[in-house]
């Protein structure tokens, strides 16, 4: 896995994209979010970083691929799952 990573980052290196600075939490009603540029190894072919709709998108062609099975399931980036049928 590490050899496969360390090709990825070669071929792929980070990208700088500016995301919400929620570490001190998040800000108070009306008052903007503080931005600050951070590194992301995994983004789409724009080098913007993947949000959910477009993981979904991107995990439909690669299971296809894989000849897996389609689920009824929805997956989100924060490990949780719901079903939806």
């Amino acid at each position: 896995m590490a050899l496969v990573l360390a090709e990825h980052v070669r071929k792929y290196p980070p990208v700088l994209v500016e995301l919400p600075d929620i570490t001190a939490g998040t800000p108070d009603p009306g008052k903007q979010t503080k931005r600050r540029a951070v590194p992301l190894l995994f983004t789409d072919e724009q080098g913007k970083p993947i949000h959910d709709q477009r993981w979904s998108d991107l995990w439909r062609g690669w299971r296809k691929a894989a000849g897996w099975p389609e689920r009824k399931a929805r997956f989100t980036l924060c490990g949780t799952t719901s079903r939806l049928g």
